[in-house]
């Protein structure tokens, strides 16, 4: 599983929280050379339909709740092993979050 960084456009988003894209094949890819690069577009409709737009492909989905709730855990680590892409609360402590 790979974690990939979203960019959210306002005037499409429908959440600003968390989203899962599941497919159906994989993204095969270096994680060390793709860091900090954007790789595409998501678009989601309020119709329920989705768009991922990477290079010249373009992958069709729709937008589904999930039949239960999953919550997101945060792993604590020590300070020197924080990576830069993740966010943290004001008051530089990371809140779990429910999907």
């Amino acid at each position: 599983m790979s974690r990939i960084k979203l960019l959210y456009d306002p005037k499409t988003t429908v959440s600003e929280n968390y989203c899962i894209i599941e497919t159906q094949g994989s993204i095969q890819t270096d994680s060390e050379l793709l860091k900090g690069i954007k790789i595409g577009t998501f678009e989601q409709d309020p119709n329920g339909s989705a768009t991922l737009h990477v290079g010249t492909h373009r992958l069709l989905g729709k937008l589904v709740s999930l039949k239960k709730p999953i919550a997101m855990m945060i792993k604590q680590r020590p300070e020197k092993d924080l990576e830069e892409d993740i966010e943290e609360t004001p008051n530089n402590k990371q809140q779990p979050d429910i999907i």
